[in-house]
Protein backbone atom coordinates (compact mmCIF):
# COMPACT_ATOMS: atom_id res chain seq x y z
CA UNK A 1 0.00 0.00 0.00
CA UNK A 2 1.72 3.07 -0.82
CA UNK A 3 -0.29 5.51 1.04
CA UNK A 4 1.54 4.21 4.05
CA UNK A 5 5.12 3.94 3.24
CA UNK A 6 5.85 7.20 4.94
CA UNK A 7 3.38 7.62 7.20
CA UNK A 8 4.13 5.49 10.39
CA UNK A 9 6.09 8.10 12.16
CA UNK A 10 3.24 10.80 12.40
CA UNK A 11 -0.29 8.86 12.44
CA UNK A 12 -2.04 6.44 14.46
CA UNK A 13 -3.51 2.82 13.80
CA UNK A 14 -6.86 4.48 13.35
CA UNK A 15 -5.22 7.19 10.47
CA UNK A 16 -2.69 4.05 9.04
CA UNK A 17 -5.73 1.63 8.51
CA UNK A 18 -7.95 3.99 7.11
CA UNK A 19 -5.03 4.97 4.39
CA UNK A 20 -5.03 1.77 3.89
CA UNK A 21 -8.62 0.92 3.51
CA UNK A 22 -8.88 3.66 0.97
CA UNK A 23 -5.89 3.13 -1.41
CA UNK A 24 -7.30 -0.84 -1.54
CA UNK A 25 -10.75 -0.21 -2.20
CA UNK A 26 -10.12 2.69 -4.87
CA UNK A 27 -7.33 0.06 -6.61
CA UNK A 28 -9.72 -2.93 -6.55
CA UNK A 29 -12.77 -0.90 -8.07
CA UNK A 30 -10.52 0.73 -10.60
CA UNK A 31 -8.94 -2.69 -11.98
CA UNK A 32 -12.31 -4.98 -11.65
CA UNK A 33 -15.08 -2.62 -12.42
CA UNK A 34 -17.65 -5.06 -13.36
CA UNK A 35 -16.80 -7.27 -9.98
CA UNK A 36 -17.24 -10.23 -11.59
CA UNK A 37 -13.53 -10.99 -12.24
CA UNK A 38 -12.16 -10.50 -8.23
CA UNK A 39 -10.99 -13.54 -7.52
CA UNK A 40 -10.16 -14.27 -3.40
CA UNK A 41 -8.67 -11.50 -1.50
CA UNK A 42 -6.14 -12.22 1.51
CA UNK A 43 -4.04 -10.88 3.44
CA UNK A 44 -0.05 -11.42 4.82
CA UNK A 45 1.35 -8.81 6.97
CA UNK A 46 4.18 -8.67 9.54
CA UNK A 47 4.94 -6.53 12.58
CA UNK A 48 3.19 -3.29 12.54
CA UNK A 49 1.47 -4.53 8.68
CA UNK A 50 -0.89 -7.07 10.84
CA UNK A 51 -2.03 -4.71 13.14
CA UNK A 52 -2.74 -2.01 10.13
CA UNK A 53 -4.70 -4.73 8.21
CA UNK A 54 -6.24 -5.77 11.13
CA UNK A 55 -7.90 -2.30 12.16
CA UNK A 56 -8.42 -2.44 8.27
CA UNK A 57 -10.66 -4.99 8.38
CA UNK A 58 -13.05 -3.86 10.68
CA UNK A 59 -14.02 -1.53 7.54
CA UNK A 60 -14.51 -3.84 5.09
CA UNK A 61 -17.66 -5.49 5.63
CA UNK A 62 -19.58 -3.14 3.66
CA UNK A 63 -17.27 -3.19 0.47
CA UNK A 64 -18.89 -4.37 -2.46
CA UNK A 65 -15.78 -7.57 -2.60
CA UNK A 66 -16.48 -8.29 1.35
CA UNK A 67 -17.79 -11.81 0.48
CA UNK A 68 -14.20 -11.95 -1.58
CA UNK A 69 -12.28 -11.77 1.56
CA UNK A 70 -10.55 -14.79 2.34
CA UNK A 71 -7.33 -15.44 4.84
CA UNK A 72 -5.48 -13.17 6.94
CA UNK A 73 -1.99 -14.14 7.93
CA UNK A 74 0.02 -12.36 10.81
CA UNK A 75 3.64 -13.27 10.92
CA UNK A 76 5.25 -11.58 14.26
CA UNK A 77 2.85 -8.75 14.96
CA UNK A 78 2.31 -7.18 18.15
CA UNK A 79 -1.32 -7.33 18.43
CA UNK A 80 -1.59 -7.14 22.29
CA UNK A 81 0.99 -4.36 22.39
CA UNK A 82 4.69 -4.43 22.79
CA UNK A 83 4.79 -5.38 26.77
CA UNK A 84 3.83 -9.05 26.14
CA UNK A 85 7.29 -9.02 23.74
CA UNK A 86 10.49 -10.56 25.00
CA UNK A 87 12.77 -8.95 27.11
CA UNK A 88 15.42 -7.26 24.35
CA UNK A 89 11.92 -5.86 23.16
CA UNK A 90 10.75 -4.37 26.02
CA UNK A 91 14.33 -2.79 27.15
CA UNK A 92 14.03 -1.18 23.35
CA UNK A 93 10.22 -0.11 24.02
CA UNK A 94 11.35 1.30 27.45
CA UNK A 95 13.63 3.51 25.52
CA UNK A 96 11.31 4.60 23.05
CA UNK A 97 9.13 7.54 24.59
CA UNK A 98 13.18 9.59 24.81
CA UNK A 99 13.34 9.17 21.23
CA UNK A 100 10.38 9.07 19.46
CA UNK A 101 7.04 11.17 19.49
CA UNK A 102 5.54 8.67 17.70
CA UNK A 103 1.52 7.83 18.15
CA UNK A 104 1.89 4.52 16.59
CA UNK A 105 4.85 3.70 19.29
CA UNK A 106 2.37 5.15 21.81
CA UNK A 107 -0.52 2.81 20.77
CA UNK A 108 2.31 -0.45 20.87
CA UNK A 109 3.78 0.39 24.01
CA UNK A 110 0.31 1.48 25.71
CA UNK A 111 1.07 4.46 26.61
CA UNK A 112 -1.17 6.33 24.60
CA UNK A 113 -3.81 7.84 26.60
CA UNK A 114 -0.92 9.61 28.94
Amino acid sequence: IRSLENQTVTSNISELSDLMFFELNDWIENNYPDKSHLGKVSFIGHSLGSVIIRATAKKLKNVFWANKLYCFISLSSPHIGLHHASRSVNLVTSLIPFFSNSPVLKELTLTDNE
